[in-house]
């Protein structure tokens, strides 16, 4: 809606994500990223925007450019002792 826009980027730590897998299985996995979509969707979309799953760690928040910096420290909050997975959180440089 010609509303200046930006990117957070959220990534699974890769051996946390390895870590995961080994102790639950594929199928918890699978689970907790639908998990963690559903909550960063809700997220985005409370700011103006949509979350995308990019890859098997890889999010996307596409929010609002005035929500950008409030949007990126919910999101660190919100997957803070997530499933025991760990989360970078920041804002994407385009």
């Amino acid at each position: 809606l010609q509303q200046p826009c930006e990117l957070v980027a959220v990534s699974v730590d890769e051996q946390s994500a390895i870590t995961h897998r080994e102790l639950f299985g594929r199928l918890a996995w699978s689970a907790s990223l639908a998990d963690v979509a559903a909550k960063l969707d809700r997220l985005a979309r409370a700011h103006g925007g949509q979350a995308y799953h990019i890859a098997d760690r890889e999010f996307r928040l596409l929010v609002d450019a005035d929500d950008v910096e409030p949007t990126r420290e919910l999101a660190e909050t919100a997957l803070e002792d997530y499933d025991g997975l760990i989360f970078s959180v920041s804002v994407a440089h385009r």
